[in-house]
């Protein structure tokens, strides 16, 4: 058997068992594909609301943009990998013409993407802040105050319904729920209490930032000894998301008694002395912050 025998048997043995391991991982590489693009696909179906919030202004090069996006990193890549299986599966070849027709798409919408991702990026680069008094009371000795921590839409994160939910934000029927509510309690060496509402929100510009500063829903009640401060803000749909965010100082007057209602926990660990508040005990305003009365 000579050399040039030798060899083309060896090539024939290798089209005959490596060929086809070649083709069959090939398949389920690009099924594998597919399959994490539907999952994308299924995925961002619940996302949809974050879309029109999310977007910059005016709505319609947002949505250009955003859908841009799907059809640059979602819908053409998906085609390719159709057309890839097809060709190693029935050797199927697509015309020049719709491979370039393609790929001018393509272009175009990754474009569209990109500057719509730089414009948008605008309206998250600066942040402004607003903070002005929402409660002024006079306190005597004695006065005690009592702080109803509570989430009001309880009924919606309990609720037996198909939704989404991130560490602090929950979308359900199109409207977003969002956990940016902080309180920090400090001492006052007055007999003042009083509440300072800080309100922060991002924007290109800060007329838009304070426009957006008042989008979210909070609705904080306080009165001349009991306050009841819920935990998430509700952005209604078709409103803008822009990194709102709510701080609440509330300044007690030394000496104080204070009191909790409610199971979660909004406040800073410093307002305690490092320690996350119990609920169950009643604390006392001392010159460091607040503390235990003890029994």
């Amino acid at each position: 058997m000579g050399i040039g025998t030798l060899f083309g048997a060896v090539i024939g043995l290798f089209k005959k068992l490596l060929f086809p391991i070649i083709k069959l991982v090939a398949i389920i590489v690009i099924a594998a594909f597919l399959v994490s693009w539907i999952g994308m696909a299924f995925g961002g179906f619940f996302l949809t609301p974050l879309i029109p919030a999310v977007s910059p202004e005016p709505l319609v090069s947002g949505y250009l943009g955003v859908f841009s996006g799907i059809v640059s990193l979602g819908i053409i890549p998906f085609i390719i990998l159709i057309w890839l299986l097809f060709r190693i599966l029935f050797g199927y070849r697509v015309s020049k013409r719709v491979r370039r027709f393609t790929f001018g798409i393509w272009i175009v919408t990754i474009l569209c993407c990109g500057l719509t991702v730089l414009f948008g990026a605008r309206n998250f680069i600066h942040e402004f802040s607003d903070s002005q008094i929402v409660m002024e009371q006079e306190l005597t000795a004695g006065d005690s105050l009592t702080f109803s921590i509570a989430n009001t839409y309880d009924d919606v994160i309990n609720r037996d319904k198909l939704q989404v939910t991130f560490d602090g934000l929950l979308i359900n029927k199109g409207e977003i729920y969002l956990k940016n509510v902080n309180v920090h309690m400090v001492p006052s060496s007055s007999s003042t209490y009083s509440v300072v509402k800080t309100s922060r929100a991002s924007g290109a510009y800060r007329s838009s930032a304070e426009r957006y500063m008042h989008t979210p829903i909070h609705e904080a009640e306080w009165s001349d000894d009991r306050a009841m401060i819920p935990t998430h803000t509700r952005l209604p749909k078709g409103k803008k998301y822009r990194n709102q965010c709510y701080d609440y100082t509330v300044k007690i007057p030394v000496g104080t008694v204070v009191n909790f209602d409610g199971k979660k926990n909004l406040f800073r660990h410093r307002d305690v002395n490092n320690e996350m508040i119990d609920f169950s005990m009643t604390y006392v305003m001392k010159e460091a912050g607040l503390a235990v009365v003890e029994s």
